[in-house]
């Protein structure tokens, strides 16, 4: 009886995967004509402001565009460089933020001496190997209490930044590298992800990254956390052994 009770849950199994292929494909292609109408409809809308000189029509079509978190990739450098003519200052479209303002020299005024060095050091590494642009976003760095004193630190996230128009320049399987900057020191971490949480109080955070599957014994794609807390002068592991 058993036997036949699993023989015919295999046979209805069988049945349902080109089912499930078939629904898995139709989405798919559902998306595909998504992204060609979209293109289709908007291409000629972006060179159009691109080449106008109507500041009533820039500013439609520029704000139209800074409503849409995600464009197709084609598309993407026309509609900065048609935001970019309605805004005094510049921005970006980002995969992860949607539009982003790229840092301003008041920004770049206040960087410690180590933020700089970071900032300047993958500057030249971009240009050496890409030959392109090198962009900082405003999201790229943020001030976080890294150590419980009350002060705020800084983190890097590196995985934002733009070289020649692209991040990916900068990320890889185990993610990209997180900079802790604490007074002058810099932790740098490869991690997907990051988060900084107070379990215990707020004297006393507990950072969290999401890394790379082998730091769990695993396989790279398998969830995977590492936490890590300030004490005696330094980032102390948390350990689970």
């Amino acid at each position: 009886m058993i036997k036949i009770l699993l023989t015919v849950q295999i046979l209805i199994l069988a049945n349902s995967l080109p089912a499930i292929a078939d629904d898995a494909s139709a989405g798919v292609s559902k998306e595909i004509d998504e992204n060609s109408k979209l293109f289709n409809e908007l291409d000629p809308l972006i060179e159009q402001c691109n080449e106008s000189t109507d500041g009533n029509f820039i500013q439609s079509v520029a704000l139209e565009l800074w409503s849409m978190n995600k464009l197709p990739f084609g598309l993407r450098s026309g509609a900065e460089a048609c935001v970019n003519k309605f805004l005094s200052r510049k921005a970006i479209l980002t995969w992860d933020s949607g539009w982003q303002f790229l840092v301003g020299e008041d920004e770049k005024k206040v960087w410690s001496r180590p933020i700089k060095e970071l900032i300047e050091d993958e500057r030249a590494s971009c240009i050496k190997s890409e030959g392109g642009e090198f962009q900082v976003p405003v999201t790229a760095i943020e001030k976080v209490d890294l150590t419980g004193n009350g002060s705020k630190d800084s983190v890097v996230y590196v995985g934002r930044f733009r070289c020649n128009g692209s991040s990916s320049y900068y990320t890889g399987s185990g993610g990209s590298t997180i900079h802790l900057v604490v007074d002058d020191q810099i932790h740098s971490y490869m991690a997907h992800g990051f988060s900084v949480t107070f379990p215990f109080g707020d004297n006393y955070p507990v950072i969290i990254f999401g890394v790379h599957g082998s730091f769990c014994d695993s396989y790279g794609a398998n969830n995977c956390v590492m936490a890590t807390v300030w004490g005696d002068g330094g980032f102390q592991l948390v350990r689970t052994e």
